[in-house]
């Protein structure tokens, strides 16, 4: 399912509750900030929802908002990371980032997690190859922390 209507559909089932959206003016000033472009799955999701939270039956996934960005992108506790694009949390102790370098070796723009105390690229979990399939993991059930579902 695309994510535009993997969106919509969550919307409808009372699980994804999305913030209001951002526009491109925020999105641009983000990706200055940070130096980075983002992938176009993340910039859609920011211009429908600027943040939110997905909350699955066993996982959550909390996208960052525009402001948020450059406050997690820059801690310098998570500098392994970099150049990785952390954009969300989960309902746990856990971090999601995009691997938009392929340094990982599972494509480019791969989802990883890792935890948020000991964020090191070595211990990433791989999550998803996608945004839609990571909000659809999670909202199946799924959670990508688990190492009995990877």
């Amino acid at each position: 399912m695309l994510l535009p209507d993997l969106l919509d559909a969550l919307a409808d089932a009372g699980v994804w509750f999305p913030n209001p959206p951002a526009d491109l003016e925020q999105i641009e000033a983000a990706q200055r900030e940070l130096g980075k472009v983002f992938p176009d799955e993340l910039t859609y999701l920011l211009l429908r929802a600027d943040g939110g939270e997905l909350r699955g039956p066993h996982a959550g996934l909390s996208p960052f908002n525009c402001d948020l960005f450059a406050v997690h992108n820059q801690d310098p506790a998570w500098t392994d990371l970099a150049p990785m694009l952390i954009f969300a949390a989960d309902s746990g102790s856990n971090i999601y980032f995009y691997d938009s370098e392929n340094e990982l070796g599972r494509g480019l723009d791969a989802i990883y997690l890792a935890d948020m105390g000991a964020p090191f690229r070595n211990e990433a979990i791989f999550a998803a190859s996608s945004l839609a399939g990571l909000f659809k993991r999670i909202a199946d059930g799924d959670d990508p922390a688990d190492s009995t579902n990877r």
